[in-house]
């Protein structure tokens, strides 16, 4: 068995223990209920509606803000919205222009390009006939010369028997 003054000395101990526990219970308790308790004069019915009221109306207050911001924002999306639905149309529109234009160079240019055809066909002949016409204009003023020269020779020819017989009449020539 134990004798009483050691039991009584372990008593002393789990006293000391025990008013250390309950102090530091004490101090969790108050850190407790100074951060995250509710005010004694905020929980009766009245003060918890008042605090409820408060809270709608600033909720409200902010919804009515946040819904006049976003209408702002609808009213300037749908102006520029607008804005580009119309240049949207002013380009196709533009677009529409510039491929009725393009249609009509096209056609112009395969126009050209055809009647440019034409042309080189018809310089080309015309160089064809100018070239038969030079040598037919060459071979006709050879053949006139050669008939010239001929028709000279002719003359010269007659002119030396002419003389040839005057001289043999005169008894000169043989």
């Amino acid at each position: 068995m134990v004798p009483y003054s050691m039991r009584e000395a372990r008593e002393l101990r789990k006293d000391v223990l025990e008013v250390v526990a309950a102090v530091a219970a004490l101090v969790l308790l108050l850190v407790c209920a100074v951060s995250d308790v509710p005010r004694l004069y905020l929980t009766t019915p009245g003060a918890r509606a008042a605090k409820e009221r408060e809270s709608n109306q600033q909720s409200f207050a902010l919804l009515q803000t946040a819904t006049r911001e976003l209408q702002a924002r609808d009213v300037a999306m749908q102006a520029e919205l607008a804005k580009i639905t119309r240049l949207l149309e002013t380009t196709r529109s533009n677009l529409a222009n510039l491929t009725e234009g393009h249609g009509a160079l096209d056609m112009r240019v395969t126009a050209t390009a055809a009647k440019l055809q034409q042309f080189e066909t018809a310089v080309h002949q015309a160089n064809e006939r100018l070239t038969k016409f030079s040598e037919s204009a060459v071979l006709e003023r050879i053949t006139k010369e050669r008939d010239d020269a001929a028709t000279r020779a002719n003359q010269s020819d007659d002119q030396v028997r002419q003389l040839t017989l005057k001289l043999q009449k005169a008894g000169i020539y043989p």
